[in-house]
């Protein structure tokens, strides 16, 4: 009765997610709050429909994208915040905690939730907690555990003028409860279609003719009696939606893989496919797709087997959703399905490195006592430094049952556990102005060798195209849909002179970028394009050298104006081995290019180890060209940058 009297404190949890991991984060803040008290409310900033000037108290979960880019559901709500002109004390009743999440292997670390950070304060929001940046390069556990535990100490007590402790949490929740269906009394099966989701079932059928014409003077019997009919069951749960997954420019479409062909040479130590997709998308050079793909199915397999539930897996299940689960979480969890089904389609099992709390889980389900000591040991501050070695070590959640033998893990435990499997993004290689209707990209198998605890493997996608390819398997239909942030474009003025840095498969969108100059020429003979230099990097000039022919073909057509390559492996007198040594290589070139031509320049690959490089070789030039010192040359980096002079597609 007291407890009504009082008056409960609001709490908006705010996110900008571009994959879903700031979302899920902020969805446990919210669900914690609520258990503490508050009355918490959780959307993503696009979402929220009250002015941030209203609101008196706030915790923000916030990532990057792109080349330091707000995540797509915060993009549009400050951008009109920027417009509004509000005054510098708009939100000065406004204390926030705010939580950035980056990657150094990226340039612009943070920048997402950096930026809202000045956005706000600069007009008046006060901070109740230093604004912290949580590092996935190194393990954001580190940085967002103790956070959240500082978090509920320098939040005000939920109910107003009350100065009690806040009710202790519960060390472990349960969410998820699956059952089988039991038909018995009449409920119906469901049979779970072998075809990743999401889809709609009745633009996949084949057309089947109304009428079959019958050939004269011949007797027949009578045609048999129609007595089926079928209808495709979507999943609910399934995304059916719009919008079903973040970043999308497009609906998800099912496009038919037509081709997959072998770049690389037969000796190279990388296997480097390209493969061509029957597809429409309005797609510009530069611009990128994301693919849904299914785990592998002999990893299900074993992952099944190895959980004890393989002979189960094919039994029509339904889900429960447990009142102590978050906000909106196991939406990709479909309502009926099978074990099989979601290990396959909806859980990515093979991800790496699990958190600190799923290590925490197991060790509740170890028969052994030194089994469960190990994992609450990799659970704990105090065990970082092994925790460290299984992330270099790259296991995945099967690998470490088998390290453990004695853990049998609850099923439903481990799919509550687990995130969603999430679609591959890759750069298109080709032009609409070549095949409107066909549309090309290129990739590295990822191929991870066996180790004494790591079974080996491929990658999720670029495993499922290859087995396609080794098949002769086309024909194959993949779910994909066109992804924004494109802001990885030509210049609008052709003459605009360009700069393309990409080592390896980082080529490929300059790939892209050279045809369509190359198609626009064809089609305007008056057409005339500013400087096109193209810096490329690869281990061997016999085996690894991509596009030769077509590099070859552009260049004699005076589209490429200068093609610059060096090769890490092969011996040779220049003392190019990166393609940054021939940025420091050509100082008087590329500072005339950019500072006195206005040129764009465009770098793509690699970003835990190429992107830094070419950025300190690009600090190195500036400040040689121009004569500044060092940290001046960086500042002015950083400023190209904000000018777009400076893009990056680069990945991890």
């Amino acid at each position: 009765i007291l407890l009504l009297n009082r008056m409960v404190r609001s709490l908006h949890v705010l996110y900008g997610s571009q994959t879903g991991q700031a979302k899920s984060i902020a969805e446990g803040i919210t669900s914690t709050a609520i258990e503490r008290g508050f009355n918490a409310q959780c959307s993503s900033f696009d979402e929220l429909r009250v002015d941030l000037g209203i609101l008196d108290l706030s915790v923000m979960v916030v990532s990057t994208t792109g080349d330091g880019d707000l995540p797509d559901n915060c993009l549009k709500y400050f951008r009109d915040f920027k417009k509004a002109g509000f005054s510098d004390d708009h939100l000065s009743n406004l204390r926030f905690c705010l939580l950035c999440l980056g990657d150094t292997n990226y340039t612009n670390f943070c920048a997402g939730g950096k930026t809202v950070n000045e956005l706000i304060t600069a007009k008046g929001a006060k901070p109740l907690l230093d604004v912290v940046c949580a590092d996935d390069a190194t393990g954001m556990e580190d940085v967002i555990d103790p956070w959240t535990e500082k978090l509920w100490s320098v939040l005000p007590d939920p109910f107003t003028g009350d100065s009690s402790n806040n009710p202790d949490v519960s060390s472990r929740v349960d969410f998820l409860s699956l059952k089988d269906i039991d038909n018995s009394a009449g409920g119906r099966a469901f049979s779970i279609l072998d075809k990743p989701f999401p889809f709609k079932c009745d633009q996949e059928r084949p057309v089947i003719p109304n009428s079959v014409v019958t050939p004269p003077n011949l007797r027949l019997p009578s045609l048999p009696r129609p007595m089926l009919e079928l209808k495709f069951f979507s999943l609910p749960g399934q995304p059916q939606a719009e919008q079903p997954y973040f970043g999308m420019a497009s609906p998800l479409k099912y496009l038919l893989l037509s081709e997959v062909v072998r770049l690389s040479g037969e000796h190279s130590e990388k296997k480097t496919l390209m493969a061509t997709v029957e597809g429409d998308f309005d797609y510009k050079p530069g611009d990128s797709f994301s693919m849904v793909v299914p785990n592998n199915p002999s990893e299900v397999t074993r992952l099944l087997v190895r959980l004890g539930v393989d002979h189960i897996s094919d039994i029509p299940i339904q889900k429960f959703v447990l009142p102590a689960a978050r906000v909106n979480s196991l939406v990709h969890i479909p309502e009926v399905s099978t074990l099989r089904y979601i290990f396959t389609y909806c859980v990515d099992f093979m991800s790496v490195p699990l958190k600190k709390a799923f290590f925490r889980m197991l060790a509740d389900f170890c028969q052994d006592k030194k089994d469960s000591d190990e994992l609450l040991l990799l659970s704990s501050r105090q065990g970082a430094s092994r925790y460290d070695e299984l992330r270099t070590g790259m296991l995945t959640l099967t690998d470490i049952l088998f390290l453990y033998p004695s853990c049998v893990p609850n099923v439903e435990r481990v799919i509550d556990s687990l995130p969603v499997l999430l679609p591959r993004p890759y750069s298109f290689c080709s032009t609409p102005l070549e095949d409107k209707a066909r549309f090309s990209f290129v990739f590295n198998v990822v191929d991870i060798p066996s180790s004494e605890k790591r079974k080996a493997r491929k990658g999720i996608a670029t495993g499922h195209i290859e087995s396609l390819h080794d098949s002769g398997s086309y024909n194959h239909k993949i779910p994909m849909f066109l992804r924004t942030q494109n802001t990885f474009r030509l210049p609008d003025d052709p003459m605009t002179p360009v700069i393309m840095i990409g080592p390896g498969t980082g080529v490929a969108p300059f790939i892209g970028f050279l045809k369509h100059r190359y198609h626009q020429k064809r089609a305007d003979p008056a057409f005339r394009c500013g400087d096109m230099l193209l810096l490329f990097g690869c281990r061997t000039e016999q085996s690894d050298l991509l596009f030769r022919d077509d590099l070859s073909m552009l260049q004699r057509e005076g589209i490429l104006t200068e093609l610059l390559v060096c090769f890490s492996r092969d011996e040779n007198d220049s003392g190019l081995k990166y393609v940054q040594d021939i940025l420091r290589q050509n100082v008087e070139k590329f500072g005339k290019l950019v500072f006195e031509m206005s040129a764009v320049t465009y770098i793509c690959g690699d970003a835990a180890n190429m992107a830094k490089d070419v950025n300190e070789a690009l600090v190195d030039i500036f400040a040689e060209y121009k004569n500044i010192p060092v940290n001046d040359a960086r500042s002015l980096v950083i400023q190209l940058r904000q000018q777009k002079q400076i893009k990056e597609d680069v990945w991890t």
